[in-house]
């Protein structure tokens, strides 16, 4: 239809002018002008919406990597992944749980507890709260665990005949396990 307008006025205008009137050629070049300035905020809009997409598509395509690289032991991986992600969406709450996550297991407490008290206050975290308040159970129950273990690992210099736990016993002791009974 464009095409088609475009051909007039350029016909009208350059090979047979008297052919129609000045007020026809100045409608038809603005009739064309309007027509192609629509279609470049149509193809602007369209580009903008698919580029969303497809950053969309890529953030959905890091999560399983980075959940795969958590499940393998890979976790640096698994964390380069989560921040990148958590870079371009900071709501997303599935990244940080698995995040908070990771740094537990890295034992980095402090920095895991303070993500979660961050992602507890985020609306989109609603659906969450239960697993984000079992993660700030189980960190709060290694913090209690580390002390112990540290206090118990004074009073051992100063008695060896007393075994600490480590954290890695700990944190076995209240992962949780889909397959684990509830007591």
């Amino acid at each position: 239809m464009l095409s088609a307008i475009f051909q007039v006025a350029l016909a009208t205008t350059l090979l047979w002018p008297e052919l129609v009137s000045a007020e026809i050629k100045n409608f038809l070049w603005l009739a064309f002008c309007a027509g192609w300035i629509t279609g470049v905020v149509l193809s602007w809009r369209f580009v903008r919406t698919e580029e969303q997409r497809a950053t969309q598509r890529e953030l959905d395509d890091t999560y399983p990597q980075a959940l795969h690289a958590y499940l393998r032991g890979d976790r640096a991986l698994a964390e380069s992944l989560l921040r990148n992600r958590l870079r371009r969406d900071p709501q997303d709450v599935e990244a940080a749980l698995l995040l908070a996550s990771v740094w537990r297991r890295q034992g980095r407490l402090p920095a895991a507890r303070s993500l979660l008290s961050k992602l507890r206050k985020v609306e989109r975290a609603a659906p969450w709260l239960f697993e984000i308040d079992r993660e700030l159970e189980i960190l709060e129950q290694l913090s209690t665990a580390e002390k112990e273990a540290h206090r118990a690992s004074t009073e051992t210099k100063e008695n060896p005949t007393s075994q600490p736990k480590s954290t890695a016993d700990v944190e076995a002791a209240v992962s949780w396990s889909p397959t684990a009974k509830a007591a």
